[in-house]
């Protein structure tokens, strides 16, 4: 709307024109001050610690609140095990990013600290693969186990899953993402391990196996989720529910935070109850989607939720502030005056009409009643006889 457009890049750049500093360019220029701090070694530490998928997302969101919060710098010590990031976490770091609750090994060792410090616990994100087979295959869904055949190369028939194979073929096509990327490790985590997808046509991209998809009628696929088109069938693509039957479920932001869809993985955030204020604003930040720094000048939402999505991430949704409501009402048009508005009011209400000269056309007709008052006319001085 009219808001959002009077606050954003076009508008600055049409209040330059007219010489005016538009807030817009203040906003901008407060971030890249904040930034060039950072890289001068200035700023609150916040200390973090994890596994090794998140040492480029945390970094990734640190940044982004440095544009819209406050200076500081993002120090994340990535690790290769559990073990030792537990370990370190409860000797004084102040945040810990892991795939799963701390495993009994990690607790067997470092239980009683971690008990004793009671840390905060919150999901960050998740990472999810999507099937994808082509726009005109008849399917909906298929169960984990059907999932993995099928790459297999165990079932190679449409027609044994009740979907009518293209005509004249019957063969499925199977196509994916290599390593090292990292929803192709999920996939071959969650689904068949890597030696046993030979049959698998491996892409570069997501995009690469969305095309190859679109042009075989008997293809199937697995692609990351955050490179899906906002509208996978105008891509010739169709994407697959996965489960049980009856219970099968989607990929989405939802089902992949709460781990109800199967071919996901979560990031879990943990707290450190002695941490900073300024590390509990960035975890407040990153929770909010970027909400939290709303701010009508700079689409901080946006620009966190391609943090995420850069690094194969889907991240919490965007939640405004306590402070302020969660939407901007819609502006409403004033009433236009009422055709006997006039009529209706108080004489109270009217105007007072002030004149400064007299009108003649407002003269009493005549014959009418009129009352005049004259005015008093000063005494007449005797002037003295001249001699």
């Amino acid at each position: 709307d009219y808001f959002d457009f009077a606050c954003g890049a076009e508008a600055a750049a049409i209040a330059r024109k007219w010489y005016l500093y538009p807030e817009h360019d203040r906003q901008e220029y407060l971030s890249r001050k904040r930034h060039a701090a950072v890289k001068a070694g200035k700023g609150v530490r916040i200390h973090g610690t994890g596994i090794v998928d998140a040492r480029r997302l945390m970094p990734g969101l640190a940044a982004e609140y440095v544009k819209a919060e406050a200076v500081a710098q993002m120090l994340y010590l990535a690790v290769i095990d559990e073990l030792s990031a537990v370990g370190y976490f409860v000797d004084g770091k102040e945040l810990l990013v892991l795939t799963a609750p701390p495993g009994e090994d990690a607790m067997a060792i470092h239980g009683s600290k971690w008990r004793a410090m009671q840390p905060e616990h919150h999901v960050l994100g998740g990472r999810a693969v999507a099937i994808v087979a082509h726009a005109m295959n008849k399917l909906d869904h298929l169960t984990a186990e059907q999932v993995r055949v099928v790459f297999l190369g165990q079932i190679d028939d449409w027609g044994v899953l009740g979907a009518k194979p293209a005509a004249g073929k019957t063969a499925i096509q199977r196509y994916g993402l290599g390593l090292p990327h990292e929803a192709a490790k999920l996939f071959y985590r969650k689904v068949l391990t890597a030696h046993e997808a030979g049959l698998i046509q491996r892409k570069k991209d997501s995009a690469a196996v969305l095309a190859a998809v679109s042009m075989e009628p008997n293809a199937i696929a697995f692609v990351d989720y955050v490179d899906l088109p906002a509208e996978p069938a105008r891509a010739g693509g169709k994407v697959l529910a996965v489960g049980k039957e009856g219970a099968a479920t989607w990929p989405s932001r939802g089902t992949i935070l709460s781990g109800t869809y199967p071919l996901s993985d979560r990031l879990f955030l943990y707290v450190n109850p002695s941490a900073s204020p300024t590390t509990r604003d960035f975890v407040e930040f990153v929770l909010s989607g970027g909400g939290a720094a709303a701010n009508p000048y700079v689409d901080v939402p946006k620009a966190v939720g391609e943090a995420f999505r850069k690094h194969g991430f889907v991240g919490p949704a965007p939640k405004a502030p306590a402070s302020q409501p969660a939407s901007r009402p819609a502006a409403r048009r004033p009433d236009p005056p009422r055709a006997d508005h006039a009529k209706t009011r108080s004489h109270a209400d009217r105007p007072a009409k002030v004149k400064t000269k007299a009108d003649p056309k407002s003269r009493a007709p005549a014959g009418a009643a009129t009352t005049r008052t004259r005015r008093a006319k000063p005494d007449k001085v005797k002037s003295k006889d001249k001699h």
